[in-house]
């Protein structure tokens, strides 16, 4: 499949009917991936922004795009654009209830990220025990938590 670049776009260039079947085909491949290296860049992103000055705004967005990155994969094709709404909608509130914008405690929205982050990692376990050996799991995890990371 050729990639297109922005200067192609901008110049008006065709892109294939099923470019968006095929980025989602390409997602789906690489699903577990993207959410691995999503948290791995909020483990860093979390001590390292207020060194660089990073306004707390950026770290929402992170927090919000790796919620999507773990549910995502749990979506079917009808339920996708849904998901991916709620989710914006539910940082969307996350914002506005800082802000005082809405009169919604903040820590409800905190909260109701927990619960479908919970939901999304019993999905992956799920996923992960059904797709590769027993043994590759209880491995990965007590690696984990030698780590420290879980």
């Amino acid at each position: 499949m050729p990639i297109f670049s922005m200067a192609d776009l901008m110049a008006g260039a065709a892109l294939p009917h099923n470019v968006g079947a095929d980025l989602w085909q390409r997602y789906y491949r690489y699903r577990y991936g993207i959410l691995f290296f999503s948290m791995l860049l909020m483990l860093v992103a979390l001590p390292v922004a207020p060194l660089l000055g990073l306004p707390p705004v950026v770290i929402k967005f992170l927090l919000g795009a790796s919620l999507l990155a773990a549910v995502l994969p749990g979506a079917t094709k009808k339920t996708r654009r849904i998901v991916i709404v709620a989710i914006v909608l539910l940082v969307a509130a996350r914002y506005a209830s800082d802000r005082g914008w809405i009169p919604v405690n903040s820590g409800w929205v905190l909260g109701t990220y927990g619960v479908i982050g919970l939901l999304a990692a019993a999905s992956a376990l799920r996923f992960a025990m059904n797709s590769v050996p027993f043994q590759t799991v209880v491995a990965t995890h007590a690696l984990n938590r030698c780590a420290g990371v879980s």
